[in-house]
């Protein structure tokens, strides 16, 4: 059997190279590692929401909870958002952001100025972009009733209004109210119509869950 033999310097040169190759896949380790590290780090909370004692409780336990809570009730408000801006646009009605400021003017003068807007809004945890997004659904729900429903408020409704809740405006005549309570009652009126309309339409629509 023939022997190979082979010279100290080849040896060295392939010491040389897997000492090499060894330290790139060491390099590549650890970087991959540190990457990894990184992105964990940075993506936590999309993983992990809390820890107690060092045990993690993973956003998915969250998330089934809150399902099994509350995903009805909420499913069902955003079913009815999508159903009340596929009706806006069946029946070619927009909110503007014109209609949005005045309506956000509307609520700073009702509460009391900038200051005590932005306090509430905290407090029901919404940002300014969520009120615009709510409001953009009231608002079309308004003007849906509105364009749909013919109503009216006789005086004698105002007056009979103002006789049961004559408490409720203190030294204020009825001649200071009347606009007021005209207000209120056709609202209360294009709700009630507004529902019973929206119930049809709901039951029409091709809606389906799956939780």
């Amino acid at each position: 059997m023939t022997k190979i033999k082979i010279s100290k310097k080849k040896i060295k040169k392939l010491e040389l190279s897997l000492k090499s190759k060894f330290v790139k896949n060491l390099a590549i380790v650890f970087l991959v590692g540190s990457v990894s590290f990184l992105l964990a780090k940075k993506y936590k909370s999309q993983f992990i929401v809390a820890t107690v004692n060092y045990q993690p409780i993973s956003r998915f336990e969250l998330n089934k909870l809150l399902t099994e809570r509350y995903g009805q009730e909420t499913l069902n408000e955003l079913i009815n958002q999508a159903l009340i801006k596929d009706l806006l646009k069946e029946n070619n009605i927009k909110i503007t952001e014109g209609d949005i400021e005045e309506e956000i003017n509307n609520l700073k003068t009702q509460l009391g100025g900038g200051e005590v807007f932005e306090t509430t809004l905290a407090q029901y945890g919404l940002t300014l972009d969520q009120l615009k997004e709510r409001l953009t659904i009231t608002l079309g729900q308004k003007k849906l009733a509105q364009g749909l429903f013919n109503l009216e408020v006789t005086d004698e409704e105002v007056s009979q209004y103002y006789i049961q809740n004559k408490a409720m405006f203190e030294t204020k005549t009825l001649e200071e109210v009347t606009e007021e309570i005209k207000t209120g009652l056709l609202d209360q009126k294009l709700q009630q119509e507004f529902n019973t309309w929206f119930t049809e339409q709901k039951e029409k629509a091709s809606i389906r869950s799956f939780i």
